[in-house]
C-alpha cells in the first residue's frame, strides 16, 4: 500500500508539466526574454545618441564659455583702464577745483572797490587803464574756461564710470546665464547616467533569464533523452513480458494473446481494442477519480489485467508515441481518413514507427501515468493533438 501511494504521488506532481508542454514554454519564455533584450538593446542605442548630442552641446558650452570668459578678462582689463583713467580726471578736477578756489580768494583778497568798474576808473592813465582792462578779461576769461574744462571733465568721468559699470555687468550677466546653461547640462547628464545604469542592471538581469531558460532547456533536452532510454529498456522487457503471458496463455483461460485476423469488425469499420470488453467509465462528464484529470472524460476506461495485449483498432500508422505524466504509455494510430485512436496507460509499447494493421498488439494493459488502476483508456478524435474527441463507444459496437 506505501509503495502504491508513493508512485501515487509521484504521477500527481509529474501531471502538472508534460514534457511537450514544458519545452513550449521554456521556448515561449526564450523568445520572450530574447524581444525583452532587444527592447533594451534598442532603449541603449537611442540612450547612447542622446549622450553624444549632450556631449556635443557640452562641449558648445565649453567653447561659449571659455570665449565669454575671454571676454570678461579683456572687459576687466578695460575697467581698470577706466577706473585709472577716472582716477586721474578725478585728481584733474580736485587740482582745478583747488585753482578755482584760490583765484576766487585773490579776487576778493585784491579787489578794493565794490565793483571791476571802480577798479577802471581809478587808472592813472590810457596804460593803465589798458592794463586793468586786459588783466580784468583775461581773469574772468580763464574762469570761465576753468569752469568749462571743469563741466566738461566731471561729466566724462561720470560717462567714464557709466560705461565701466555697464561693460562690467554685461559679462556678469553672461557669466550667469553660463552658469545656469552648466547647472542644467549637468543635471542631464547625471539624469542620462542614473538611465544608463538602470539599464545596465535590466539588461543584464533579462540575459540572466535567458541563460536560465536555456539552462533549463537544455535540462529538459536531457530528460527527454533519459526518458526515450528509459522507455527503450522499457520496451525490450515488455516484449519479453509478451512473450511470457503468451506462453501463459496457452495454459490458461483469462485472455488471448491477439485478436483473430478473421475476427469480423462492426459496421463502423473499428475493431475492438481488447479481446473482451467492460466499461469501467464512459465518455463525457463524470466526476474526477483523481482531483487533476478534469470532469470531462475524452474517451472509454476499458476493465482488464495487468499486462493484457492491446490491439490496434483500426490500420494505420503511428503518429505518436512514449511516455506522458498524465497519459503514462500513450499511442496515437493516425488512421487516414481524418481519425485516430488513442490507447492511454499502457504498462510498455511494443511497436515502434511505421505501420500498424487492425488487431496487431501494441502494447500492454497497465496504469501508467494519472492512473488509479490497471485499465485502458480508449479514445477516437480528429485530430493528433489531444483535441476534437468524439464518443469511441459506438464505433466499436458498444
Amino acid at each position: 500500500m506505501k509503495k502504491k501511494l508513493l508512485l501515487s504521488g509521484l504521477l500527481i506532481l509529474n501531471f502538472f508539466v508534460t514534457p511537450l508542454a514544458l519545452a513550449e514554454t521554456i521556448d515561449e519564455n526564450i523568445q520572450n526574454q530574447t524581444k525583452k533584450i532587444e527592447n533594451l538593446q534598442a532603449d541603449q542605442k537611442k540612450l547612447a545618441q542622446e549622450v553624444e548630442q549632450l556631449n556635443k552641446n557640452i562641449n558648445k558650452y565649453q567653447t561659449k564659455y571659455d570665449e565669454t570668459l575671454a571676454q570678461k578678462n579683456e572687459a576687466e582689463i578695460k575697467v581698470n583702464e577706466l577706473t585709472k583713467k577716472s582716477v586721474e580726471l578725478q585728481e584733474k578736477i580736485e587740482k582745478r577745483s583747488e585753482k578755482i578756489r584760490d583765484l576766487a580768494r585773490s579776487t576778493q583778497l585784491n579787489q578794493k572797490s565794490d565793483t571791476m568798474l571802480s577798479a577802471l576808473l581809478e587808472a592813472k592813465s590810457i596804460g593803465d587803464l589798458v592794463n586793468k582792462s586786459f588783466a580784468i578779461f583775461t581773469f574772468v576769461q580763464a574762469n570761465q574756461n576753468l569752469l568749462a574744462q571743469q563741466e566738461a571733465d566731471q561729466k566724462e568721468l561720470q560717462k567714464t564710470k557709466e560705461q565701466a559699470e555697464q561693460n562690467l555687468q554685461t559679462i556678469n550677466d553672461s557669466i550667469a546665464d553660463l552658469q545656469k546653461t552648466n547647472e542644467q547640462l549637468v543635471n542631464a547628464k547625471l539624469e542620462l547616467n542614473v538611465k544608463q545604469n538602470e539599464l545596465n542592471a535590466s539588461l543584464a538581469n533579462e540575459q540572466a533569464k535567458k541563460d536560465e531558460f536555456i539552462k533549463q532547456k537544455e535540462a529538459a533536452e536531457k530528460a527527454k533523452q533519459e526518458a526515450a532510454e528509459k522507455l527503450k529498456a522499457q520496451q525490450e522487457a515488455a516484449s519479453r513480458a509478451q512473450q511470457e503471458a503468451a506462453f501463459q496463455s496457452n495454459s490458461t483461460t483469462n485472455t488471448t494473446v491477439s485478436i483473430p485476423q478473421s475476427m469480423p469488425a462492426v459496421s463502423s469499420g473499428w475493431n475492438a481494442p481488447l479481446a473482451s470488453l467492460n466499461v469501467s467509465s464512459g465518455f463525457g462528464p463524470r466526476q474526477d477519480p483523481t482531483g487533476f484529470s478534469g470532469n470531462q472524460h475524452d474517451g472509454i476506461d476499458l476493465t482488464g489485467s495487468y499486462g493484457t495485449p492491446v490491439f490496434a483498432s483500426r490500420s494505420g500508422s503511428i503518429a505518436s508515441s512514449g511516455y506522458d505524466p498524465s497519459a503514462g504509455n500513450y499511442i496515437i494510430i493516425n488512421h487516414g481518413d481524418g481519425y485516430y485512436s488513442y490507447y492511454l496507460h499502457l504498462s510498455s509499447i511494443v511497436v515502434g514507427g511505421g505501420s500498424v494493421s487492425a488487431g496487431q498488439t501494441i502494447g500492454l494493459m497497465g496504469t501508467t501515468g494519472n492512473s488509479t488502476g490497471v485499465h485502458l483508456h480508449f479514445g477516437i478524435a480528429t485530430t493528433p493533438n489531444w483535441r476534437g474527441f468524439v464518443n469511441p463507444a459506438p464505433y466499436i459496437g458498444l
